[in-house]
Formats: structure tokens, sequence, C-alpha cells
């Protein structure tokens, strides 16, 4: 491959005329533009500046004084001398009695001699706490022995030879194993001090005190010379995770050495600890991702239990250390993992634990902690830390998830199914982390409990993985691609690495948020969509100055399959998440192996890209269903439209819902909804509740529910009548709402806004984008939301008229924040004046970048500092006729030039690229174009096994026809699809064979104004119908509309079972119904009438079936007060009253008599609170026959573990006469895969009844 360049240079030389290398209009010449290119690539080269922050403590988050206490006394970091008895005591009782033989077992379980001299320290300090604290809670002799000897047998300390600072994994290992050490010897020497003789304790503490200077010495650190030793250790420890560690174990020694230096390494270490947590960002988030906040957390939780016993601060309720714990909680998924995303493993790590007693957060630290604690190793000394500090009166209490994270750029999305989806928008050049993942937009998806959607994380082996380029790489993400490429990373010439997070919105049907992103020239925005359950709809938008080939990848787990041209599947045991594809472009699907981290090594990763053909802007919707009983499923609909359209909807058979996707060019209308937007996602579980790109109107069986003067983005919940409005940038926009109350008030991003209500609907007009709320003006009170800024302002002093008086009057907490405000703006200031007064200000102000750059990229995976020079090359220039474009990315060694990736691409008619991102796998492929015509191939090379791919495409306005053919190892597939559209006329065909397994797909559709029309068919290779539907849809007049639908059940050709429902729907102005007949069974056919009526506050509906079934009811609702008439089965009539004085407390009046006997049967009144646990009361009279009753009854449903509540019921009722008539109580536990409950039933004739029972859910 390193010829590659050679070759294509000589090949402009024998095809082109040598005039062509003079100077020509605007061209500078070949071979001075060659020769400039190979030397700009270097500098220009994909590599990024090291964080400035990292390096040097510019940045704190203040702490409040503390001081370590003179006086020293044993033991003081866990428990002391007055409330050991009680630590000790806790071992006869539960939870503690668990642990305390964990902790016993793994004393006991140790397979190194801790005399060793061979034994690394961080195993050794191990061994001696566990055995340390197992002495103190038995008293057995041999534990002491064992946790003295390896105490008398510290090793000697030794200069750092790496850059942590000693040799891994021998004697006192690098500096954070032995931070790691000195906490575990601080605590086993606080527990044994008066076991030992002075003679032994001199001994011990100076082994402890020679290794506590050597990092004390090393907090800040200045190179002595250019070995790679020195070079190595650079300017110290790092500010970030390294020095949380590090000082951690500093400060455990200080608190308990009586040492002439102990307070100066105290004061020291508590500094250096408040520059390593300014990475916690002001809304909590931590810049190293999730994985490094687990770890510091692991590290920092058990000094802050030390630093409350030693000093009495306690650090877990610092505002920045209780907004991290929230992140953390936020951060966690259903089943106690973390999203790989930047560096991460899949940890084990304990911290929740330590917190539960001294934090604020601790009920929810609780209820995680006892629903995944089974995740900890039982071998971990943190066990001993647990025990003590652990405090079990604090109940469990499922959190209140936080979602957004504006600081951190991230959005979190929680919903059945154990659905976590996760958005990435972190901040750019200001906030970078070394181990940051440069990933703005990256979406990852776990559900039922598996990761479908993925983000590899760390690899394998951390940052000792020879495939680490790969995994930091943008196309290891889930991020959109230009020309094969993501973001560079170069400090100078390179893009913004950030990610900007916006148009954040949440309800009980929707939710949403997007990200925007600049890089390789091109806008992008992701928005995502999600109806709140169990699905997302993502919608990308790709919009540049210069045509490029976009292509989106998607990572995922399982194993793949393709469905059809626009559909894939990733498989997993009976999991499955299936993707749909949605674009009015062409497109094509291209595959490809990935590596994946160390927890799913069992499972294969394919990457499905999305590619488009070269433009300056491509968009595309892909819908993600992770599904594991085949409850839900996506089809084509039918559209009217006069431009360029796309439908979908989504039918899940769980929650009887039916959602629709359209894409369209021009106004359309789809079923019952029409609309001029150019991208809309509406679901209709209660109410309809829409998402709208580029919209002007949106109206429901021609009844308008939106309209604005002017093309807007809006998400509107009709249910709540909340949304997002997204101006476009515009200066104002009028709106108008269609309901049938007043709201009472309406606000914009929580600031309340004028609006005229006209008993219909709501005129308003607005200038700025924001959350639309309505409700009464208490209920819509402002809510802090944190807001990013890449430097802090000083608002606080800036607008003061007296900032001197005001500065005096800050906490010392606001005074440090101020000062580190300070700090950046002197910096950004300097920076400033280099700019305005050098010649060459661009290089001059990122000349730190530039080095800290080329320095770093000269370390290889285990941290060696070595040769290795990332490299670019482009070549792009107009010959002839033609346009050459020519882009390779590697790294020049000691060993010549190593190519990762390149690309060669003339006039974007021929195209051939070339990758090697990881260690054992090749992929290239070339595309050729030809008029209407197109050729594409592949070759990759996977573990030395080889797999191609072979596919031709003509197109024309009117469709495309398709064919391709591959083969991965003995399995050989082929695939042949034909589409078409002509005016109203549009076609689907499909033909797949992968292995013996064959697949034939065939869809039409029809669309008219007045006849709409689709059917669409699978068979199988044993050609039956395993699917089959007919949908016809004829307009009668602008109010009446006629359905059809036939449906062919699957794995089956019987007739008999053939299901019909058919519809005829009407409306007129306020009145609205339909009739539907159904003949799936005699048993199960029906006919239904349905009639609605609003007018205003009031909605008049009737419902027939001849089940039978009647219901005619009339509605009242405002927010205080609503009312209920209902008839049923033409004879029974139920009246009732609600009242809703404050928010979650509502009173009800129920009254209900039989009209032809004309006897009430039943009056009530009850009283409830609907908070997280729902309890109430209700006191009723009821007839029955010809006896008179009355009681009371109560109800409370409470919150458990995950999903699960517990539900109590109960009900005592008397005679007349004042006996008793009946009880019943009922508990029942619900939202388990285990429900068991009981039913107790007694009345005044004897009858009894008591029952017990369990139910499975398979």
């Amino acid at each position: 491959m390193q010829c590659i360049r050679i070759i294509l240079c000589l090949i402009f030389f024998i095809t082109c005329n040598k005039s062509y290398f003079a100077v020509k209009s605007d061209q500078i010449p070949f071979l001075k533009q060659l020769s400039d290119e190979v030397i700009s690539g270097i500098i220009k080269a994909n590599y990024r500046e090291a964080p400035i922050d990292e390096i040097f403590p510019i940045n704190q988050i203040p702490f409040s004084g503390i001081r370590l206490p003179q006086k020293y006394e044993h033991p003081c970091l866990l428990f002391n001398q007055s409330n050991q008895d009680r630590i000790r005591m806790r071992k006869n009782r539960d939870p503690f009695r668990k642990w305390a033989i964990q902790i016993l077992n793994a004393a006991l379980d140790y397979s190194s001699d801790p005399t060793s001299s061979l034994l690394a320290e961080l195993p050794r300090s191990k061994i001696a706490k566990l055995n340390a604290f197992a002495w103190f809670l038995n008293g057995n002799q041999e534990f002491l022995q064992t946790a003295k000897s390896a105490m008398m047998n510290i090793s000697d300390t030794s200069p750092p030879v790496t850059a942590e600072g000693g040799k891994y994994g021998q004697g006192w290992g690098d500096w954070m194993q032995s931070a790691e050490a000195l906490q575990n010897y601080a605590v086993s020497y606080d527990i044994l001090f008066y076991q030992f003789s002075e003679t032994e304790r001199n001994l011990i503490e100076q082994k402890l005190v020679d290794q506590t200077d050597q990092l004390y010495n090393y907090f800040s650190h200045f190179p002595r010379d250019f070995t790679s030793t020195q070079l190595s250790i650079g300017t110290g420890i790092s500010k970030n995770n390294h020095i949380i560690d590090i000082a951690s174990g500093v400060v455990s020694i200080a608190m308990v050495i009586d040492h002439p230096k102990s307070q100066k390494w105290f004061d020291a270490a508590i500094s250096q600890l408040q520059s390593g947590l300014a990475l916690i960002a002001k809304d909590g988030s931590y810049r190293e991702g999730a994985y490094y906040g687990r770890f510091v957390a692991s590290r920092m939780f058990s000094l802050f239990v030390f630093l409350e016993n030693r000093t009495g601060e306690n650090l877990f309720n610092h505002p920045r250390i209780n907004k991290f714990i929230k992140w953390l909680i936020a951060m966690e998924k259903p089943d106690g993992s973390i999203p790989d995303f930047d560096d991460a493993f899949q940890d084990k790590l304990i911290y929740k634990p330590l917190a539960v007693g001294l934090s604020s957060q601790g009920s929810e630290l609780r209820y995680l902690f006892d629903l995944h604690q089974e995740r900890h190793r039982s071998s971990d000394p943190a066990w001993v830390d647990v025990f003590c500090v652990f405090d079990d009166t604090v109940r469990p209490l499922k959190p209140v998830y936080e979602t957004t994270f504006m600081d951190g750029g991230q959005q979190i999305f929680r919903g059945e199914n154990e659905s976590f989806g996760l958005l990435l928008a972190e901040p750019g050049r200001p906030n970078i982390s070394n181990h940051d993942h440069i990933e703005p937009t990256s979406f990852t998806l776990s559900a039922f409990n598996k990761d479908l959607l993925i983000d590899s994380g760390y690899g394998q082996r951390g940052v000792n993985n020879k495939d680490r380029n790969w995994f930091t790489s943008c196309r290891a993400h889930n991020i959109p691609l230009v020309n094969g490429l993501g973001l560079n990373q170069n400090p100078v010439w390179g893009d913004e690495l950030g990610g900007n997070l916006e148009n954040i919105f949440h309800s009980q049907s929707l939710s949403s948020a997007q990200a925007s992103a600049y890089y390789q020239d091109t806008e992008i925005k992701r928005k995502i969509l999600f109806n709140s359950k169990d699905y997302f709809v993502i919608i990308d938008n790709l919009e540049s100055n210069y045509r490029n080939r976009y292509s989106i990848p998607w990572h995922g787990l399982g194993d793949f399959s393709r469905k059809s041209n626009s559909q894939v599947e990733w498989q997993q045991e009976n999991v499955k998440l299936i993707a749909e594809f949605i674009s009015l472009e062409p497109i094509s699907i291209s595959t490809r192996q990935g590596l994946h981290t160390l927890q799913v090594t069992d499972l294969r990763h394919t990457t499905a890209s999305v590619n488009f053909k070269p433009d300056t802007e491509a968009q595309l919707i892909s819908v993600f269903l992770p599904d594991n009983d085949n409850a839900t499923n996506i089809d084509h609909i039918a559209i009217q439209t006069k431009g360029k359209s796309a439908a979908r909807k989504v039918i899940s058979k769980k929650y009887s819902t039916t959602d629709y996707i359209i894409i369209s060019q021009a106004e359309w209308k789809c079923e019952e909804f029409s609309s001029d937007a150019k991208i809309a996602f509406i679901t209709t579980e209660n109410s309809y509740t829409f998402s709208l790109e580029d919209a002007t109107y949106f109206s429901v069986n021609d009844e308008a529910l939106f309209i604005s003067d002017k093309p807007i983005d809006i998400i509107l919940d009709c249910n709540t009548f909340s949304g997002y409005v997204d101006l476009n940038d515009q200066a104002s926009v009028s709106i108008e709402l269609y309901q049938y109350f007043d709201p009472g008030a309406l606000t914009i991003d929580h600031k309340l806004i004028d609006y005229h209500w006209n008993g219909e609907s709501i005129c308003f007009l607005i200038d700025q984008s924001g959350e639309i709320q309505s409700g009464t003006i208490r209920d819509l009170e402002p809510i802090s939301k944190s807001t990013r800024s890449d430097l802090p302002t000083l608002l606080k002093l800036s607008s003061s008229f007296y900032p001197e008086e005001e500065f005096d009057s800050m906490n010392y907490y606001e005074k440090s924040q101020i000062r580190n405000e300070i700090i950046d703006y002197c910096g950004s200031s300097i920076i400033s004046l280099i700019d305005s007064t050098s010649t060459i200000p661009e290089l001059t102000s990122k000349i730190y970048g530039i080095s800290s750059g080329l320095i770093g990229s000269m370390w290889d995976a285990s941290e060696n500092f070595k040769f290795n020079l990332p490299q670019s090359f482009r070549f792009k220039r107009k010959i002839g006729e033609h346009l050459y474009d020519f882009y390779d990315e590697g790294y020049i060694t000691e060993n010549g030039l190593f190519i990762k990736s390149l690309r060669f691409n003339i006039n974007d008619k021929y195209f051939l690229s070339h990758a090697r991102d990881f260690s054992d796998h090749k992929l290239s492929s070339l595309y050729l174009q030809f008029d209407k015509y197109s050729a594409n191939s592949q070759l990759e090379s996977y573990q030395n096994k080889n797999s191609y791919l072979i596919e031709i495409q003509k197109q024309n306005e009117r469709g495309y026809i398709q064919t391709s053919y591959s083969q991965n190892g003995i399995i050989e597939r082929t695939s042949s699809s034909l589409s078409f559209q002509k005016e109203n006329y549009a076609g689907d065909l499909a033909i797949n064979q992968n292995g013996d397994n064959f697949e034939y797909f065939l869809a039409g559709r029809r669309n008219g104004n007045l006849l709409s029309s689709a059917f669409q068919t699978k068979f199988d290779n044993k050609r039956r119908s395993y699917s089959g539907n007919l949908y016809n849809s004829i307009t009668v007049s602008n109010n009446f509309k006629l359905t059809t639908d036939l449906m062919l059940p699957a794995q089956t050709d019987d007739l008999e079972e053939l299901n019909s429902y058919t519809s005829l729907f009407h409306h007129f102005q306020n009145i609205s119904g339909s009739i539907s007949l159904s003949n799936k069974s005699e048993e199960e056919g029906f006919i239904k009438i349905r009639e609605i009526i609003k007018s205003g506050k009031w909605r008049l509906s009737a419902f027939y079936t001849n089940e039978p079934e009647t219901e005619i009811s009339a509605i009242y609702r405002s927010l205080k007060f609503s009312t209920e008439t209902k008839i049923e089965n033409e004879k029974y009539v139920i009246q009732n009253f609600s009242f809703h004085p404050i928010y979650s407390i509502s009173a009800r009046i129920e009254v209900g008599w039989n009209v032809v006997d004309n006897i009430c049967n039943k009056a009530s009144l009850g009283l409830f609170s609907n908070n997280k646990n729902r309890i109430g009361s209700e006191f009723s009279m009821q007839r029955l026959g010809e006896k008179n009753s009355m009681g009371i009854s109560c109800i409370l449903d409470v919150s458990l573990l995950q999903n699960e509540t517990l539900d109590i019921y109960s009900s005592i009722f008397w005679q007349e006469d004042g006996d008793l008539d009946r009880y019943e109580i009922i508990i029942s536990q619900r939202g388990g895969c285990i429900s068991p409950g009981i039913y107790v039933y007694r009345s005044q004739d004897g009858f009894s009844r008591c029952e017990g029972y369990l139910t499975w859910k398979f």
C-alpha cells in the first residue's frame, strides 16, 4: 500500500498532457502543489492537543478550607474507639452478616505469599486490609499475623521509570497502583496501630512516608532532560482521574501517620484533588465519560468517608459532588451497566453503598445498590469500607432520573422494555479530555437488558489494545461521515470538536432532542424522537456547499441480516433490533465487520452503513424497533402527494397503537392526516402527539390542529398541550393551536406570552424558539435550567453597582468560582492580544496545540515514547476536464509509512477506497457510474476470511432496478429489487436468497384524491404466504371516507382465517365518528358505531357494538373541575364529579342508579393523593337486591424495585342494622417476572374465601 501514492502520481504524468502542469487559470504549478501537500499533510494531520487543564491546575472546584486535626488517634478512618464495638456487632444481622462472610472468605483466599519481596504492593495491600479487618471482626490471631506480615514486608520505594511512576505490576507499580496500595495500607495501619511495637511502626511508617513523598514531589514537575523517562513524566501527574486517585492515597496516609510533612501532604493533595474534580461540570457530568466517572467515585468516596470521620467535613453534600452523584445515577442503565461512550470498560466498581448514609441522594443509591449488588466482586477490599459506613436505616427509593445534561452534552431516553438511549453532543476543545472519543451526534441504544446499537468504548485491553486507533476513530461510532471521514482533530486547521444539544422536549407520549455539529465543511443535524415506550425515530440532515459522499453507519450487535432494500436486522437470542431506513433519494446499505468491547466478545459486531450518491446534502430517517416477541412491525403506507414522498406506519400489538412517519417534498395526505410538513412523526395513543419539520399546518380529518404563517419545526402533545417550537432563525411567527378550553396561561421557554382564545383555538405571536407549556400561572413558575458556555461569564460582578461590597459578601465557593473565571478570561485576553499583533496569529495562538499534539502522537499503546508521527495527504486538482481528488491518512514510523485509509475520486463517477482500521481487517471498495448505471464492488478481509460484494443498479426519474451478489465464506447471497413511481402509482419488488433461504417481497400503491390502495405480501422458499395485507381507501367527499383492510395471518394460507376490517369515517364541523365492521370470526366479529360531538369544554360521545354493549356519555372538563354522565347498556346511569383543587390531590363523587327500576345502586365520595405512591380512601353506600350497605375502602399503591409495585386494597361494609356485612382484602405485587398475591373475602352469610396465587411472565 505504500506504493499507491507513487503509482497514482505516475498515472497523472502518463495520462495527462505536459502543458497541464504549467500555471493555468488560478491553479498553482502541479509539482509545487504536490510538494506543498506532502509537507502540510504532516502539520495538518488528524491529531489533537493535550487538554491544558489536565496538565496545569488552571481550574479547581472550591472546598471550604478543610484542615487536618493535629491530634492523631486510632482508629480514625472508618470508625473510632467510641463506635468500634457497634460496628463489630453489625456482623450479626443482614446485610452485614453476608458481607462479613465475604470479607472473611476473601481474607482466607489469597494465593500469594504476603512476605515475598517479589509480590507487588497492590495485592499485598489488599491482603493486609482484608486480614486486618477480619481480625477486627472475630479476633482470630491468624488473620492478625497475616496482616502484620504483609505490613512488615512493604517494599522500598523506587524512582519512576514510566509515565505513571513505576514499572507496572512490580514493586509499587505505577503511580495509580501505588496510590491505591497506600489507601489500603492506611486502613490496615489504622486498625492495627496498637498491635505493632514502636520499632515496627517506625519501619512501616518509613516505607509509607517514602512512597507518599515521591507522589507529593511529582504533583508538579518539569522535565530535567530530554530522556524518554523525563519526557514521559511530562509536567507531573495529570489533573484528571489520575490525580483524584493519587491524591486520595496521599491524603489517606497524611491522616493516619503523625509526620512533620503530613500537613503539607494533606494541603497539597487536597489542592490537587480540587483540580482533578474540576473535570466535573456544573451540571454534574464528568468529562472523561461514565466509566471514569464511576472509577473516580469508587476512589474518592472512600476518601470522603475518611475525611468525614477524621475532620468532620462531609464532601458528599458539596453542591458539585451532589450533582455528580445525580449524573452517576442517570448514567446507570436498567441492568446496572453504563453506556460505553468515550474510553470505557464494563466495571464492577463499588461506590454507591459508600454514600448511602452521607449523601442527600442516599435513598436512590440504596435502591440501585440493592438492585444490582451481584455485579460487584465479592473479594473486593472495598467491602470493608461498605461494612463500616453503610447505613441500613436509609430506605430505598426508586430514582427520579435526570435526562438532560447541557454542560456534558448528553441526553438520555428511558422507556419500556428496559430501553435506554443516549445522544451525545459533548462540548468541544475547551472541555476535551484525554479519554474523550470525538463523536458529536453519536447515539447508542440498549433494550431488554441487551446492548443493540453500541459504542465500543475502550476495546478489550484499554490503552494497551493494539487496535486502539480504531476504537477512538470516528468510524467506530454511530455518527455521520463525510467522504468516509469524521472530525479532523488538528488544533489549528481541524474542525470544532464539539456539538450542541438543543430543542429538548419531553412528555408522556413523546421525547425529543437534537444534536448539531459542523465538520468536514458540512453542517450535521440529528434529531431523536422517542415514543416514550419502545422505539426511536432518528432524523439526519447533512448539508454542505460542496458535493460529498455521505454515509451514516450504525454499529449493531448480533447476527445480522437484510430484510429488504431499506430494512436490516440484528438478532441476539430472542431479542432483535429492526432498522428501517427512509429517504427520498436512492440509498445503498453496505456492511462490514467491527470490533467490540470485552463483555460481548461472543457476539457479532456488524456495521450497516447507509450510503448516498455524491451531492451537497442528504436526508435520512432511521427507525429502530427493539422487539422480543414480534409485537412491533413497520409497514409501507399509501400517501397522496404531487412530489417525492415515503410513508411508514409502526404498529404495536403490545400497546395497541399505530404511529406514522412521513417524508415528502410537497403537501400530502395520508389516511386522516394532512400537512405540508417535510417530515412528520405522529403518535396516536390517548391523543395526538406530532413532530413536524418545515410545516405551516397540520390537520386530522380536515380539522386543523396547528397553523402558522411561516414554516417552522414544532412538536405538540395535544393531551397535555405542551410542546417545542423552533422558528428556524425567523424573526417572529404567528401560530394558531386548536383546543377546546382556555389554558389559563401560556409560556414559551418559561416566559409568559400574550395569547387570544376564541373558544376553539389559541392564537399567539412568538419571536423566540423554546418549549411551550400551558396551565395556570402558579403551575408555570420558571424552573432553573442549566446552560452551557465554553467560558464562564462574570454576570454577578459585571451587573453590580457595588462590586467590592458584593465580592466581600460572597461565600468561599462563589469566590473560588470567580477566581476560576478571571483566570479563564485573562488567558483568552492574552491569546487575543497575540492574535492582534502577530504576523501569523493562527499559528502563534495555537503553538501549544501543535506542540502538545505532535508530542502526544509519539506515544504508542503502551505509553512508551517512540517515533509515531501522524500523516495525511490531500491532492485535489482539475486536470483537463477531469477533477482528481486523492486523500490518505496514516502514520510515519521508524519502519516507514503506514497508510490507515485512502480514497481516490474522479469526477464523482469513479471512486476507490481502502481502509485498514484494525489489525486483522481490510476493506476495499470500487464505485463506478456511467450515465444511469452504477456499479459497486467490495472486498473485505476479516480474520483471514474473505468476503465480497458486487452490486449493479440502473436508475431513472421513475425508479431503479438493482441486483447484487455477495459471498461470505461458504454462504452466498443474491438480491434483486425493483422500485418504481409514476404519477400516483408506486411499487416495490425484492427477491432475496441467503444460503438456502428464499424471501420474496412485493408491494404496490396507488395514491389519489378519491382512491388510495396498497398491497403487500411475502413468500418463503416453500411458496407459502407468511404475511399479506390489502388496504383500500375511498374518499367519497370531503366529509366521508371508506377504508377496507384485508389481512392474512402469518404462516398460513387458509382463506377461512382471512381477517377483514371495514370502516366508514365521517366528519362535519364538530361532529365526527365511524362505523366499523369486522368478520374476523363468528365469535370475534363485531359491529362498532362511534360518534363524537365537541363544543368548547363539552364532549358528547356515543358507542354501540353488537357484543352487546352500548355507551353514551357527556363530559365537561376544566383544569379544576370535571364531570361525566354515562349511560351503559340503556339501563344503568353513572354520574361522577372530580375536583382538583391542588396538584396531585383529587376528590371524586360518584352516583349510579338503575333507570329501569328507578333506584339508586351506588353513591360514593373519595379523596386521593396521586404522587409517586398512590393513596386514597372512599366512603360508599350500595344496594344489592333488597339489601342496603355502607362501607369504606382504602387503596395504597407503593413503588418497589424497577417497575414493580405493591398494590393493597381493603374494604369493609356494614348492614343497615350495624352488623358486619362483608370485608375484602387484596394484596398483590405486579410488574416483575414473578407476581405473588393473596385474596381474602368473608361475608355475613358465612361464605369465606382465602386464596394465594403466583403468576409467572414468560
